[in-house]
């Protein structure tokens, strides 16, 4: 034989090798499948097919497969290939399962839709899911977790990372895709957004970001931060609040309080809102029922809004512009120079535009006719339009100055000088003036404008020197004394000054009574030396 012909026979016979072993194991009833090379045997196979089979049949008719059966239970690779090669479940486990319409139920409550076209790893230990884990969400520890196209549920778990949203320790999870309830959670985590220990919560997402939460919290001095605002509530009091990139809506219980940078804020009533809108340099607060302070080391700014308020804040000066509400209250407490501090009060019936210059901001006259209150606390000067109280502290008390009752009121304070004007057209009281211990009354009776004054002794600061008015007399006060000029001057004592002249008056009429005495004994006695002896 030649060496041709030899080399053609040992190449056949190596094209064969293959085909041998392929027909061997035919042969022997197995069969090479997957990419690695795995074999079952046809008996596996069958049972594949009929396991494929009964559950296409279950997720269209509603009908149960049992997967304790013995053929599933005797194979359970053969369960978990079907499972995870047609459904995409990847399960370590399924002792006790069942398929029932097309869902998979487990020990412990456990139900997971095969029809999520999710790829889904599950890994089960009686009846607790070790861990559930898809594309969006991980569960860890967990009982009653069921899954489906569009929901989650779980009934309590270690853990559950749905998208940016972390939640742990919980209790009743329910998802839909955009809003997720829980009974109660230890911790949640989303974005820039922490809450801690809270009970009936709501959450609503869009692209994975964070726009609504409510929940109740859990525990006394409970913290919470909603886009870097920071929240403490007590057991029981609710939060709500809506979430935008650069705003923070909020409703309040009473008590619950709020800090975002140098602003912070308490919750006066249930009920109470702030709506926190953060710019570039400054803060924008849209509030009612609450207290806001703003805090630097210059000045201590409150806001007491009664009734709906805004307020623009510059990030490091402070208060600046305000729509105050009727019946709420602004002040400003300068720290290192007490004359300088002061508060205003609207108590008008509308809100009313407020302005105060700070120190880094230039004066433009035409801004100060757009505001009915205008502040230049550097200078002592105040412009006051409409109704209002103004007032001063002493030693940290706040004192009311001046009280605007009328409308038409236009008042100006400079230093320590106070100019009034008012309109006299309907019988009210006018302005009230408070300085010292003296109390000034401008009233209107029949078209005529008359003043009053009377005593007080509350300690009010004796801020002003000179009160001048549109239709009244000047008055100045000096030294305790009310001096009012026109056609008669009159001359009014304050409280002090006639406990002095009465303290005078009586040291004159005792002495006074003494030498009454000695001119009586010098009419009784010839001499003096007589007079001397007795």
């Amino acid at each position: 034989m030649s060496m041709k012909k030899l080399g053609v026979i040992v190449l056949i016979v190596l094209l064969l090798i293959p085909f041998a072993n392929s027909l061997g194991e035919k042969i022997q009833g197995t069969i090479r499948v997957g990419e690695t090379g795995e074999t079952i045997t046809e008996q596996q196979r069958t049972l594949s097919q009929q396991l494929e089979t009964q559950i296409k049949s279950s997720i269209s008719t509603g009908t149960t497969v049992n997967l304790n059966a013995p053929e599933y239970r005797d194979n359970p690779e053969v369960v978990k290939r079907v499972l995870k090669e047609k459904y995409n479940l990847d399960i370590d486990s399924f002792t006790g399962a069942k398929i029932e319409g097309g869902v998979l139920q487990l020990a412990g409550g456990t139900e997971i839709s095969l029809t999520t076209g999710k790829n889904i790893h599950l890994e089960i230990q009686g009846g607790t899911v070790k861990r559930y884990q898809d594309a969006d969400t991980t569960i860890l520890n967990a009982e009653g977790v069921k899954i489906d196209s569009s929901t989650k549920e779980v009934k309590k778990a270690e853990a559950v990372k749905d998208g940016e949203t972390d939640i742990q320790f919980l209790q009743t999870y329910k998802d839909d895709g955009q809003t997720t309830t829980i009974a109660q959670a230890t911790l949640i985590s989303a974005d820039n957004t922490t809450i801690n220990n809270a009970k009936s919560i709501t959450l609503k997402r869009s692209n994975n970001k964070l726009l609504h939460a409510d929940f109740v919290c859990n525990a006394d001095n409970n913290q919470a931060t909603l886009n870097e605002v920071q929240i403490v509530c007590n057991k029981n009091n609710r939060v709500n609040a809506e979430i935008t990139l650069s705003t923070v809506d909020l409703t309040l219980d009473k008590g619950t309080t709020f800090q975002y940078q140098n602003i912070q804020g308490t919750a006066d009533e249930n009920g109470a809102t702030v709506k926190i809108t953060k710019l570039a340099k400054e803060t924008r607060v849209e509030t009612k029922f609450t207290t806001t302070k703003f805090e630097n080391q210059e000045v201590q700014e409150t806001l007491i809004a009664k009734t709906a308020s805004v307020a623009h804040i510059d990030n490091s000066e402070g208060f600046y512009e305000l729509e105050l509400g009727p019946i709420s209250r602004f002040s400003s407490r300068n720290k290192r120079d007490e004359t300088k501090s002061f508060f205003y009060l609207n108590t008008g019936d509308e809100k009313t535009k407020v302005w105060i210059t700070k120190t880094s901001h230039r004066l433009i006259p035409d801004l100060i006719k757009n505001y009915p209150f205008f502040a230049r606390q550097e200078n002592h000067e105040f412009i006051m339009l409409g109704k209002g109280d103004w007032g001063v502290y002493k030693d940290a008390v706040p004192f009311v100055m001046v009280e605007s009752m009328q409308e038409k009121n236009s008042i100006k304070i400079q230093d320590d000088h106070v100019s009034i004007s008012h309109d006299c057209t309907e019988e009210t009281r006018l302005a009230a003036l408070h300085t010292g211990e003296f109390l000034v009354v401008d009233v209107c009776e029949d078209r005529q404008a008359h003043r009053f004054a009377d005593f007080e002794e509350l300690g009010t600061p004796e801020r002003f020197k000179k009160i001048t008015t549109n239709n009244l007399p000047e008055i100045d006060i000096r030294n305790g004394i009310l001096y009012q000029y026109g056609n008669n001057m009159v001359k009014m004592y304050s409280g002090s000054q006639q406990h002095q002249f009465i303290r005078n008056l009586k040291e004159y009429a005792e002495v006074f009574g003494v030498c009454a005495g000695w001119e009586q004994q010098l009419d009784n006695n010839t001499t003096l030396l007589g007079w001397l002896r007795t």
